[in-house]
């Protein structure tokens, strides 16, 4: 990079030149150089919440709506590449047509894919506390190469929805209320709502301080990911009720 410096310091008027990096060493002559002429602009990934607002705006923008629950899944499927969101949603747009609606559905049938089916059986496992298939469903993800950070990324997510399912369940809010409180689409209500049933409330505190520790080991920890995401499972499934215990609850 040092061989363009006397360049940038005398940069061609009729010239725009583009440079695109992953990390910018500003104490390289190259940086010091470029910053007197050009200009440095830095283009952060959206934060995980901010993608379903994105996502919406995307279909607003190509005269369709999300229902309830389907932006969400968008997101969890595609993740945080905006580019391929966006494409997503063309995708759907073209999919769905004058209806201008798109459902969890149609995400299911134009996006999801084997992976995010995965996923949700990976969730799913845990909130029923199937020690044995989460496991198993966390082995096979692994052996994709799926990245540990994005399961604990859903595995919080999920678990903070049964500890909100909890809560509301004891207000006895109706199903689409909750659904809509949950950010689900309402066919997914009674299956987290028998899940939450599962744990006791402050089982949800301990299963929420698991993944906080999993996730700062992988991102701090020299252990083998795949261990510490072993470890997690076994944390998350050790206090579920069984299922007759459960439907009393």
């Amino acid at each position: 990079m040092s061989a363009l410096v006397p360049y940038i310091q005398k940069p061609c008027a009729e010239t725009c030149l583009v440079f695109v990096g992953d990390k910018a060493d500003q104490r390289l002559k190259f940086f010091v150089a470029f910053k007197k002429t050009g200009q440095q602009l830095k283009f952060d990934p959206l934060y995980e919440n901010k993608l379903p607002g994105f996502v919406n705006e995307e279909a607003r923008l190509r005269g369709v709506r999300f229902e309830p629950g389907a932006a969400q899944m968008v997101c969890d499927e595609v993740g945080a590449e905006l580019a391929q969101l966006a494409d997503a949603v063309e995708r759907l747009a073209i999919f769905v047509g004058a209806r201008a609606s798109i459902s969890p559905a149609d995400v299911e049938q134009v996006v999801a894919t084997t992976r995010q089916r995965s996923v949700f059986e990976l969730c799913n496992a845990v909130g029923e506390g199937d020690r044995a298939r989460a496991l198993s469903v966390l082995g096979a993800m692994l052996g994709a190469r799926e990245a540990p950070v994005r399961i604990v990324a859903m595995l919080a997510r999920h678990v903070r929805q049964l500890w909100t399912a909890r809560d509301l369940i004891k207000k006895r809010m109706g199903k689409f209320d909750l659904a809509q409180a949950l950010g689900v689409p309402p066919f997914f209500v009674d299956g987290i709502a028998d899940q939450a049933r599962r744990h006791e409330p402050a089982g949800f505190a301990r299963m929420h301080d698991a993944v906080f520790r999993a996730d700062k080991a992988l991102k701090s920890s020299r252990l083998d990911d795949d261990r510490i995401m072993e470890q997690l499972i076994l944390e998350l499934t050790g206090r579920a009720k069984p299922t007759v215990s459960a439907r009393r609850a």
